[in-house]
């Protein structure tokens, strides 16, 4: 059936018709209206965890870092999207770039779809270069941002490691000097310009210096295991003799001195091996140079006076490189330990009669340089084990020798000795891991000898001796290559710690008589510089 319409009919749909467009028409206005209204521009004052629009494409984005200039203003944000946003998008404005050069907005450009400002012109000088130079508000790193993700990802994590339940392998290799012999007792019957008129006694004689020791334990030595505690499984080590002590004498004149102690050899060692060990205080790797103890000075009697401490002597340097694996089990079982440490100076011999006249300390012996280098992995499980430890400590100054009689000096104490610079340097490939409390990744110290005490004065007429003082320390030096790893997963553990302890100085003791006169204590060495290079990812889960 055909049906026609009436002319009116017509102009009433040509009207609902026209209706029907400019209400489509206002709804598209009104979507375009609210969305340029929650579009939001990133400012100065955007704050982690706003939501910004790309002005490029009109993304909502999450901004999860601020990215202030030197002088502290938010000059960009990063987005969830690892896009950069300049928020400085109003003329005028001034931003500071690393270099130190001072940035001025002189004109935008609006996006068209966006409504928002998606690049800046910037200048360093408006009045030389008013136009500046067009630059982009939007930045993508996401790429950039992810390969650096992806190179600093963290370690998964060792799986569980079993310690060893048989001994094999263990190597114990200590070279040692000779000690010197003691000098033998004299008896005076009288002394004639001080030389003593009967039977003489002697000093004592010095100890042999420890030879100098390579060792070297390839991967083909095959894996090293310890089960014992006290048993690291690797000892080098080199230590100079002890000096003997002086003779003792009856009569006028004085007591015999104490002999020199040996020097400590020079020692290095390099591993490549598997190391393991389960037992307490058993070290994966353990090197140590160490000088002698002086001899003690011998005592007199009636009207002898002590003999002087035998000095001692520098401890060698150390020298150890590893680039195989080193797991402890046990308390107190440090990874790496490479010790350098200055024999105690011998103490002076004691005076006891109607004169006593006591001997003094000698000096402490330095301690020598010390280097440890990591390129290997070193896991550690219980408390007090540090991945690795590098120390040079000096020895302790003499004690005077105590005297006693009608009229009695004590005798002077002496000063520490010094101790030597300390570096470990941990290689790309180093990964090191604490997980007992206590247990440093990585510790370096160098501590210098402490004085003596002077000794003890008694009499109806007693002189106090002075204390030694305390010596200087060397400087530590700690370098963590990029690539290199190191984690504590434990309280009280840091991952790096470098220490420089100047020697305490010695303690005057107390003079008993009818006239005292006490002596004079003395002043504590300085500490060094401590450095730390690092480029290693280090990471602590523990508390303090």
């Amino acid at each position: 059936m055909r049906v026609t319409l009436s002319k009116v009919a017509l102009d009433q749909l040509s009207r609902f018709d026209a209706i029907r467009n400019v209400w489509f028409a206002g709804m598209l206005f009104a979507l375009g209206v609210a969305q340029m209204c929650l579009a939001q521009q990133a400012s100065p004052s955007s704050k982690i965890g706003d939501i910004v629009t790309n002005p490029l494409t009109g993304a909502q984005e999450r901004v999860v870092q601020l990215l202030p200039d030197p002088n502290g203003e938010v000059a960009s944000v990063l987005t969830n999207a690892g896009n950069t946003f300049l928020t400085l998008t109003t003329v005028g404005q001034t931003f500071e770039s690393s270099s130190g050069t001072t940035y001025t907005v002189v004109s935008t450009h609006v996006n068209a779809t966006t409504m928002l400002v998606d690049q800046v012109n910037l200048t360093s000088n408006p009045a030389t270069n008013p136009t500046g130079t067009p630059s982009e508000v939007v930045t993508n790193y996401s790429s950039q941002l992810q390969q650096a993700a992806q190179q600093n990802a963290g370690h998964p994590g060792q799986g569980p490691i079993i310690p060893p339940t048989t001994t094999s392998g263990v190597i114990n290799e200590i070279h040692g000097g000779q000690s010197g012999s003691s000098g033998s007792n004299g008896y005076c019957l009288f002394s004639l310009f001080g030389y003593c008129m009967g039977f003489p006694g002697s000093d004592g004689k010095a100890g042999s210096p420890g030879p100098p020791v390579t060792r070297t334990v390839p991967v083909s030595y095959g894996p090293i295991a310890s089960t014992a505690s006290n048993t690291p499984g690797i000892t080098v080590g080199t230590n100079g003799g002890n000096g003997g002590d002086g003779g003792s004498l009856y009569g006028g004149g004085g007591g015999y001195n104490g002999g020199a102690a040996g020097q400590g050899g020079q020692l290095t060692l390099s591993n490549a091996t598997s190391v393991s060990t389960s037992g307490d205080k058993s070290y994966g790797v353990f090197g140590i140079s160490s000088s002698g103890k002086g001899g003690k000075g011998g005592s007199g009697y009636l009207f002898a006076g002590g003999g002087s401490g035998g000095t001692p002597a520098q401890a060698g340097p150390v020298s150890i490189s590893n680039t195989g694996q080193i797991d402890t089990f046990g308390a107190g079982s440090h990874g790496i330990y490479a010790l350098s440490a200055g024999g105690s100076a011998g103490d002076g011999g004691g005076s006891w009669g109607i004169a006593g006249n006591a001997g003094s300390g000698g000096n402490g012996g330095n301690g020598g340089n010390v280097s440890v280098t990591n390129d290997g992995t070193i896991i550690t499980s219980e408390d007090g084990s540090h991945g690795i430890l590098a120390q040079s400590i000096g020895g302790t100054g003499g004690n005077g020798g105590d005297a006693g009689g009608i009229f009695a000096l004590g005798g002077d104490a002496s000063s520490g000795g010094t101790s030597g610079n300390v570096q470990i340097t941990n290689q790309a490939n180093a990964y090191i891991e604490t997980r007992g409390p206590n247990s440093i990744g990585v510790f370096g110290q160098s501590i210098a000898g402490g004085g003596g005490d002077s000794g003890v004065a008694v009499g109806i007429a007693a002189l106090g001796g002075n204390g030694g003082s305390g010596n200087n320390a060397g400087a530590v030096t700690i370098t963590n290559a990029p690539g290199s790893k190191i984690f504590t997963t434990n309280d009280n553990s840091h991952g790096v710690f470098g220490q420089s302890i100047g020697g305490g100085g010695g303690n005057t003791a107390p003079t008993i008589g009818v006239v005292s006169v006490g002596g004079t204590a003395s002043v504590g060495g300085n500490g060094s510089t401590v450095t730390i290079d690092n480029g290693a990812i280090i990471g602590t889960m523990g508390t303090n």
